[in-house]
């Protein structure tokens, strides 16, 4: 059962958890005339994300607009339907404080160019449909039209949002070199990879974590038998080729060094996808 602590508005409040740790509860009346002390129903709670940083996170909510934060915490909610993962809550933070500026600065008519915002929609289709939703929510509650790029940087908000510890430069990079790696597997096989298939979507997320696990030197290393290495390399020649160029750029580029466990993963799925292309060209 939580304990309130303090209202943000009606619908968001500051609580406690049976431990006493301090947690955001967001539900429609849990912040409306409660006394201190009273216990919230679990009834009234539809979100409870933990506060890491408590005096931080009252400072920049002190700084948003209580309708910025009941939109945010409306696109959260829808969009973490849409991507069916596991959200850091975090983002309830982070993402009000990019709404706020966002608005802010289409009322001063300040326009921001998305740095990403060709690669993005390839990479992450699925988060980019979820900041072109959206910006839809903004027009339609806070009657600010924000500009289509803003799809791209709320899209990478819900993609930093996936992973621990990850903060918004980190992701920015990682996006960037996973896109050099798609651009590789394109030009090694002359196809233009579909981000919209299970496949394809499922080796860009394997992309993912093998950039964020170099970034923080835990390889995947002795999970598999010395001999499966050699059988991968001399079965799928081609993929090991193209693994080849991929693990050249990561060691050329940023002094990274790939091991032969993680060869094996990249270049099963590199074939994985390739086959799909094989079945459909014969189709």
């Amino acid at each position: 059962m939580l304990v309130f602590e303090k209202s943000l508005n009606n619908n968001i409040a500051l609580a406690n958890d049976e431990n006493g740790i301090e947690v955001i509860v967001v539900g429609k009346g849990v912040g409306f005339n409660r006394k201190k002390g009273e216990y919230i129903e679990e009834s009234t709670i539809h979100k409870i994300y933990k506060v890491e940083n408590k005096d931080k996170f009252l400072k920049l909510m002190e700084d948003i607009p209580i309708n910025i934060i009941d939109v945010t915490e409306r696109i959260i909610s829808q969009g973490s339907k849409m991507i069916n993962r596991k959200i850091n809550p975090s983002i309830l933070l982070t993402l009000s404080d990019h709404i706020k500026f966002s608005v802010d600065r289409v009322k001063k008519n300040i326009i921001i160019k998305s740095p990403l915002k060709w690669e993005i929609p390839h990479l992450y289709p699925t988060e980019y449909q979820v900041g072109k939703m959206a910006i839809e929510i903004v027009k339609k509650e806070l009657k600010v039209e924000l500009p289509i790029d803003e799809a791209s940087m709320i899209a990478l908000h819900f993609v930093n949002a996936q992973y621990e510890n990850q903060d918004m430069q980190e992701t920015i990079k990682i996006t960037e070199i996973v896109n050099e790696i798609v651009d590789i597997v394109n030009y090694h096989y002359h196809i233009k990879l579909n981000e919209n298939t299970i496949n394809d979507s499922r080796f860009i997320t394997h992309i993912c974590y093998l950039v964020i696990r170099l970034q923080n030197n835990k390889m995947v290393s002795g999970e598999l038998d010395d001999s499966l290495y050699g059988i991968i390399k001399d079965k799928y020649t081609k993929s090991y080729k193209c693994a080849l160029k991929i693990q050249k750029l990561l060691k050329d580029q940023y002094n990274w060094n790939i091991c032969e466990d993680e060869i094996v993963y990249l270049v099963m799925h590199i074939e994985r996808v390739i086959l799909q292309y094989k079945h459909e060209s014969i189709e």
